[in-house]
């Protein structure tokens, strides 16, 4: 490259690379959704007594590690994606959650409100922390990144399984290992 000067820059030895896909982490291989409860049940007297009211603060997402190994969380994160130029999904950078590993076979929760989710579940489950942006009731896409590697990516739908639709049941993944979510 020659600049303004004239003077030519010192390049070095050109190197011949391939481009290749990305290689699959650990993350990548086995950290999945296992569980979406959107649409929550009516909120009790008690809840509204304690100052809530919005059902939909006691929404929560499950994610399980499915290896054998303690799974380093920090390069995990849910984002939103755009679909007819309208943001889809949830924001949460597991980086800047509570709980930054987990261990093989362990379960984890991201969650609406920590503090409506703690009234309504208690507080001994693991909760990493609470994401930005919203469950759609009706179903929308849902985008899981592991070190900026699609993990899942998934729109979910009321339809599916009506009784997930406000009647209190979670849409829940049946088994972890089968990466088909049509089947």
């Amino acid at each position: 490259m020659q600049d303004r000067s004239g003077h030519w820059s010192h390049w070095s030895d050109p190197i011949l690379f391939i481009a290749t896909t990305a290689t699959a982490s650990e993350l990548t291989k086995s950290f999945r959704i296992s569980e979406i409860h959107y649409d929550s049940t009516d909120l009790s007297q008690a809840e509204v007594r304690a100052g809530f009211s919005h059902a939909d603060d006691f929404e929560f997402i499950e994610l399980v590690n499915r290896s054998e190994k303690t799974l380093d969380l920090t390069g995990a994160e849910f984002v939103q994606a755009p679909l007819n130029s309208n943001p889809q999904g949830i924001q949460f950078l597991f980086a800047e959650g509570l709980i930054t590993e987990l261990a093989a076979g362990e379960r984890i929760l991201i969650v609406e409100d920590v503090e409506a989710f703690h009234f309504r579940y208690g507080d001994n489950l693991p909760i990493a922390g609470q994401w930005s942006g919203n469950l759609s009731n009706d179903g929308e896409q849902l985008t899981l990144l592991g070190d900026r590697l699609p993990i899942q990516q998934f729109a979910y739908s009321d339809d599916w399984y009506p009784v997930t639709d406000g009647d209190g049941p979670s849409l829940e993944l049946i088994d972890t290992n089968n990466t088909d979510l049509a089947s």
